[in-house]
């Protein structure tokens, strides 16, 4: 009886703690201030607003609350790192859509089983190439595990995107796979984008395309700004990477006189590059200061022929090297919420990585583009 008793008290001890540190957490949430970002995440995150009975009617309410929860949840970071973490040791070698490959690669995972999102922005490219005068190029960029292979964990296939590579021109996943065999390193350990020597090396494989002669390394020179870049793929798994990425730029004589002009915000930039993420987590968006809606690249004093370049993020470490060749008209259809209008061109350029293509439907907004003098 007095053993009973025992266990009884402890049980009370448990469910006690348990409600007093659920309690705590529910407090935290109530009163703690709504975060607007995640820095570490490079994400917005879901805040409370008000909501409707409507919205209880039809089922959205609990959605909501369940998201906003998930996001507002005090310590949500140290959490998600947390787990992260207890998995790593259980051998795990995936965590949320990221595979945790040798020699410290993180590597986004999507299926792309249904292709629909991808067929319609396909259209939408061709009825465009059709309207509007001058040639087009298309360049999908494949995801980091289609080319590094080498560094998949074990069992997982690399040929998850096989239907989507079929559908496309353009892809240059053979080349890249035969740089890094040749030891280049062309994709971030952390992150999701090509590195700037990939950006190189995709620039002078564009050079036969676009019709310019790529400009040799002996141009360059490689200027490290960063050995601290921890990049979206490790925020997706709670910033457990075991080493951080070097950021390099290449640099040229000239390269800081280029004039970035933000159509919609009416701002010019000196030069391609925004020292200032270089205290930020993105530090990525050293390339452009990030993404845009609409800019314009000119070298001041000097006529060249216009290039429309229509393009997601991985396009910015490119840019440099076109605007050696071009000035660009730059539309990022993502951020673009109306008509608008660019300089004509004399050609176009479509780079998206594969995974916009096939899960963003915004290239259905192409159409959106229109030259200013027809």
């Amino acid at each position: 009886m007095k053993q009973t008793n025992t266990w009884k008290f402890f049980d009370t001890i448990l469910v006690l703690c348990s409600v007093g540190i659920l309690l705590i957490f529910c407090v935290g949430l109530l009163l703690l201030p709504q975060r607007e970002m995640s820095e570490r995440e490079n994400r917005m995150l879901r805040r409370w607003e008000s909501s409707s009975w409507q919205s209880v009617l039809e089922g959205s309410f609990s959605d909501e609350v369940g998201s906003v929860v998930r996001d507002q949840f005090p310590m949500r970071e140290a959490w998600v790192s947390l787990k992260a973490r207890c998995e790593q040791m259980l051998g795990k070698r995936e965590n949320n859509g990221v595979l945790l490959g040798a020699d410290g690669y993180l590597m986004a995972r999507n299926e792309y089983v249904e292709l629909s999102v991808a067929e319609r922005n396909l259209r939408s490219v061709e009825e465009f190439s059709k309207r509007v005068k001058g040639s087009l190029t298309q360049l999908w960029i494949p995801r980091s595990c289609d080319v590094m292979s080498k560094w998949l964990p074990e069992h997982y296939p690399s040929d998850a995107a096989r239907r989507l590579f079929q559908m496309l021109n353009g892809t240059p996943q053979s080349f890249l796979q035969e740089a890094v065999a040749e030891g280049g390193e062309v994709y971030y350990k952390t992150d999701h984008h090509l590195t700037t020597e990939g950006a190189y090396l995709l620039y002078c494989w564009l050079g036969d395309q676009l019709g310019y002669v790529p400009r040799g390394r002996d141009s360059f020179s490689v200027e490290t700004v960063s050995k601290e870049f921890f990049g979206s793929a490790d925020s997706a798994v709670g910033g457990i990477a075991s080493r951080a990425d070097t950021v390099e730029l290449y640099r040229y004589d000239g390269d800081d006189g280029f004039l970035v002009t933000n159509r919609e915000m009416g701002s010019v930039r000196s030069g391609f590059y925004d020292w200032s993420a270089l205290e930020r987590k993105d530090q990525y968006s050293i390339f452009l200061g990030g993404n845009f809606a609409h800019l314009s690249v000119r070298e001041v004093g000097v006529e060249k022929p216009c290039l429309l370049l229509i393009k997601d993020s991985f396009a910015n470490a490119l840019v440099p090297f076109l605007a050696i060749h071009f000035d660009l008209e730059i539309v990022d259809l993502r951020y673009v919420s109306g008509e608008i209008f660019v300089d004509s061109c004399d050609g176009m350029l479509i780079l998206h990585g594969i995974d916009t293509l096939a899960t963003d439907p915004s290239l259905g907004k192409i159409d959106w583009i229109q030259y200013k003098n027809g």
